[in-house]
This record gives structure tokens, sequence and C-alpha cells, in this order.
């Protein structure tokens, strides 16, 4: 078996510039890995079994395992057939245990990174359009690209960043079905993307400044979903600058010190919140701790 990580992703910034033909919305984001992880493991099988029939279930193991789909509806399997497309081979490959640290629903993209880190174990990423990656997700894209990006757009449109190693706590603060949220975007919810320019300018400086992180779609995710705006408002009663990720679900707090990163999760915790603390994926991967 290939076993290959997927790892989350948060979007430090997440701003709405307008509508998209085919009623995609215009984003423009500033998104980093993180070291929180599933495993994906990918086997080469005998193939018996007709084209036409269900193949066998995907084991799954982790912490979140209840919410992800063991039949052929999960992206991981998905992104598989369209790797093996055409392909000629004495066996089948198939996408056999997956192990999810990644709670779904949650704005950390765990299904798209699933997705992402299959097709990257089998070809090159250049290998695949942007058409391609987008028909498995909008996120895909990102994964495919580096460790921190700014994406616009759909999220076709990927540009490598830089940035300073940051630590973060993480707490999921409820769950958000993010067609809901992005159908309750009102014209407030909109703007020109200059939050998400000086953020990238600032870390590219090694500056952290929580002040510009969060996401315009905090609202309509609290809408969709009220205990989150409710958990949120118990984060942030001693001042923590506590951000909503992508379109909701997980929120997180940012820090250039791992202290502070690791008090605010013990806070978190406290509250009765699943909470981590992870760093920017590059670090990690130098052999930071907290790799996860």
């Amino acid at each position: 078996m290939l076993v290959v990580p997927a790892y989350a992703k948060l979007n430090l910034s997440l701003e709405i510039r307008g509508k998209l033909p085919g009623g995609w919305h215009d984003l423009d984001s500033l998104v980093v890995l993180i070291s929180i992880r599933d495993l994906v493991g990918i086997s080469l099988q005998p193939s018996h079994r007709n084209p036409s029939e269900p193949g066998p279930p995907i084991q799954l193991t982790g912490p979140f395992a209840s919410q992800a789909p063991a039949d052929a509806t999960n992206l991981a399997a998905q992104a598989l057939r369209l790797g093996t497309a055409g392909r000629q081979a004495e066996g089948e490959l198939q996408v056999s245990w997956l192990h999810k640290r990644i709670p779904a629903r949650a704005g950390l993209g765990g299904g798209s990174s699933d997705a992402a880190s299959v097709l990257f174990a089998l070809a090159p990423p250049e290998r695949f359009s942007t058409d391609e990656l987008l028909s498995l997700g909008s996120d895909v894209p990102l994964f495919q690209c580096g460790t921190a990006v700014r994406i616009r757009g759909r999220g076709e449109k990927v540009v490598r960043v830089r940035a300073p190693a940051i630590w973060f706590a993480i707490a999921v603060a409820g769950t958000v079905d993010t067609g809901a949220a992005f159908g309750m975007v009102q014209p407030a919810d909109l703007s020109d993307g200059s939050r998400t320019t000086r953020l990238v300018e600032l870390l590219a400086r090694g500056e952290v400044d929580p002040s510009l992180m969060g996401s315009a779609l905090e609202r309509a995710a609290i809408a969709t979903a009220p205990e989150i705006g409710a958990k949120l408002k118990r984060l942030r009663q001693d001042g923590a600058p506590w951000a909503v990720t992508g379109s909701g679900g997980a929120v997180f707090l940012a820090s250039s010190k791992e202290a502070e990163a690791r008090d605010a999760c013990r806070k978190a915790q406290a509250l009765g919140l699943p909470a981590w603390v992870a760093q920017a994926l590059g670090y990690a991967l130098a052999g930071c701790p907290g790799f996860g």
C-alpha cells in the first residue's frame, strides 16, 4: 500500500469580490497548509470484478472516520478514477484506506486535500488540467500548488506567496454547508481584496497581523449554524482574535509564538470544543515540533 499525507488548509483571509458567470463567487483568499493531516492508502488489487459493479468499501479510521463516505462518492476515490482513466494496469488501483483527522464541513479542506494527494501520488501536477481539478472541488488546485498561496476567481488562479513560521490554535465550533453559506452572501459581505493584499505584504516581511485575518463568510456561516456565533463570542470574550476559516465550522487564532497558540488551544478545550495546535506546513516539515 502506498500511503500519502493530505494536509488541512486555513484561509487566513477570504474576501468575496462579486459573482462570476455560472453562479460561482469571485474569491480573493490567502491560504496556508497546516500540519494537521489525513492519510490516504492506495493499493493495487487483482481485478476480478465487473467494471459496472461497485468496488470494495474504503476502510475508514481516525477520529472523524464517521464523517467520510466509504464508497465511490468519496473525493479520494473520485480523484483516483480521474488519475487512472485510460491507463492499462495488471491490477486495479483502489483507495483502500483513509485515516481521517481533518473534520468535515469545517472549512479545512479535508476532502479536497485527500483528492489532491491522490492525484499527486499518480502523476506530476501539470498532467491535470485546471478544469479536471475543479471538477473534484474548487479547493483542489490550491493543494497542488504550494504550502502558502493566494487564490482568486473560483479557485483556479493560484499564486505562491511567502509566509513566516505561524502557529495556530484551531477549534471546531460547528459544521457548515458550504453551498448554503455562499447562498446567503449579501452585498455587505463583498470587498475589493485589499485586506488580503495587505496581509500578503506583511507576511512576506515576516509579520503576523491577526486583525487582517478572517472570512467574508463569517456572517453567512453563523446564519446557517448559529452555534458557531455563540462559541465564537465565548472564544473572543477576552479580546482574543479568533477568526473563521473558509465557509466556517472551524475557527483559528494565529500567532508567531507557540506558547500563545497552545494557551489559546487550552482555553478552547476548556469550553468543550475539539481543538488542536498546528503550524504552517513548510516549517512543520522542516522539523519544528507540532507536526500533526
